[in-house]
Protein backbone atom coordinates (compact mmCIF):
# COMPACT_ATOMS: atom_id res chain seq x y z
CA UNK A 1 0.00 0.00 0.00
CA UNK A 2 1.49 3.01 -1.00
CA UNK A 3 0.98 6.23 1.26
CA UNK A 4 1.01 10.18 1.32
CA UNK A 5 3.94 9.60 3.83
CA UNK A 6 6.17 8.38 0.90
CA UNK A 7 6.58 12.11 -0.64
CA UNK A 8 7.29 13.04 3.50
CA UNK A 9 10.92 11.14 2.50
CA UNK A 10 13.12 13.91 1.72
CA UNK A 11 13.11 16.94 3.87
CA UNK A 12 12.84 20.30 2.05
CA UNK A 13 16.16 22.26 1.90
CA UNK A 14 15.24 25.12 4.26
CA UNK A 15 12.98 25.69 6.48
CA UNK A 16 10.71 28.68 7.46
CA UNK A 17 10.63 28.35 11.31
CA UNK A 18 12.08 26.51 14.23
CA UNK A 19 8.69 24.41 14.07
CA UNK A 20 8.77 23.58 10.67
CA UNK A 21 10.94 20.25 10.56
CA UNK A 22 8.70 19.02 13.88
CA UNK A 23 5.56 19.57 11.68
CA UNK A 24 6.92 17.86 8.65
CA UNK A 25 7.63 14.77 10.94
CA UNK A 26 4.43 14.87 12.52
CA UNK A 27 2.44 14.64 9.44
CA UNK A 28 5.05 12.14 7.63
CA UNK A 29 3.70 9.73 10.90
CA UNK A 30 0.33 10.69 10.38
CA UNK A 31 0.02 10.40 7.05
CA UNK A 32 1.88 7.00 6.68
CA UNK A 33 -1.60 5.31 7.52
CA UNK A 34 -3.49 7.81 4.72
CA UNK A 35 -3.53 5.82 1.07
CA UNK A 36 -2.07 7.57 -2.03
CA UNK A 37 -5.48 9.98 -2.74
CA UNK A 38 -6.19 9.32 -6.63
CA UNK A 39 -5.99 12.72 -7.53
CA UNK A 40 -4.02 16.31 -6.50
CA UNK A 41 -7.29 17.59 -5.57
CA UNK A 42 -7.97 14.92 -2.88
CA UNK A 43 -4.06 14.78 -1.66
CA UNK A 44 -4.30 19.18 -1.21
CA UNK A 45 -6.80 18.66 0.89
CA UNK A 46 -5.73 15.81 3.03
CA UNK A 47 -2.52 17.99 3.28
CA UNK A 48 -4.28 21.30 4.63
CA UNK A 49 -7.22 19.48 6.83
CA UNK A 50 -3.83 17.51 8.41
CA UNK A 51 -1.96 21.02 8.66
CA UNK A 52 -4.96 22.51 10.51
CA UNK A 53 -5.63 19.53 13.22
CA UNK A 54 -2.23 19.30 14.10
CA UNK A 55 -1.50 22.58 14.60
CA UNK A 56 -5.04 23.00 15.67
CA UNK A 57 -5.43 26.67 14.38
CA UNK A 58 -6.54 28.36 11.01
CA UNK A 59 -4.13 28.76 8.43
CA UNK A 60 -6.15 32.02 7.13
CA UNK A 61 -3.44 34.48 7.64
CA UNK A 62 0.39 34.63 7.10
CA UNK A 63 1.27 35.08 11.32
CA UNK A 64 3.73 32.45 12.58
CA UNK A 65 1.29 29.79 14.91
CA UNK A 66 2.69 28.28 18.12
CA UNK A 67 2.68 24.76 18.54
CA UNK A 68 3.71 23.74 22.48
CA UNK A 69 4.50 20.49 21.47
CA UNK A 70 7.31 21.72 18.61
CA UNK A 71 8.92 24.17 21.41
CA UNK A 72 12.19 23.02 22.55
CA UNK A 73 13.67 26.40 23.29
CA UNK A 74 14.98 29.29 21.63
CA UNK A 75 13.89 32.04 19.57
CA UNK A 76 10.99 30.81 17.47
CA UNK A 77 11.04 27.55 18.92
CA UNK A 78 7.69 26.05 19.04
CA UNK A 79 7.10 28.27 16.06
CA UNK A 80 5.37 26.97 12.36
CA UNK A 81 4.86 29.27 9.50
CA UNK A 82 2.23 29.21 7.31
CA UNK A 83 3.88 31.19 4.21
CA UNK A 84 6.19 28.88 4.32
CA UNK A 85 4.02 25.85 4.14
CA UNK A 86 1.51 27.26 1.88
CA UNK A 87 4.48 28.72 -0.79
CA UNK A 88 6.87 25.95 -0.50
CA UNK A 89 6.12 22.65 1.60
CA UNK A 90 2.76 21.76 -0.08
CA UNK A 91 3.74 23.00 -3.82
CA UNK A 92 6.80 20.64 -3.12
CA UNK A 93 4.29 17.50 -2.18
CA UNK A 94 2.18 17.62 -4.57
CA UNK A 95 4.90 18.15 -7.32
CA UNK A 96 6.79 14.53 -5.43
CA UNK A 97 2.98 13.25 -5.88
CA UNK A 98 3.11 13.67 -10.20
CA UNK A 99 6.18 12.64 -9.80
CA UNK A 100 5.27 9.16 -8.79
Amino acid sequence: MKTISKLFENEPANWGLRGDPFLWEEMKAKLDLITMPATRTDLEHILHTTIIELTERSWDNRDPIFVARYDHGGMSSGMVCPEFWRDTVIPLVVSRYHAE
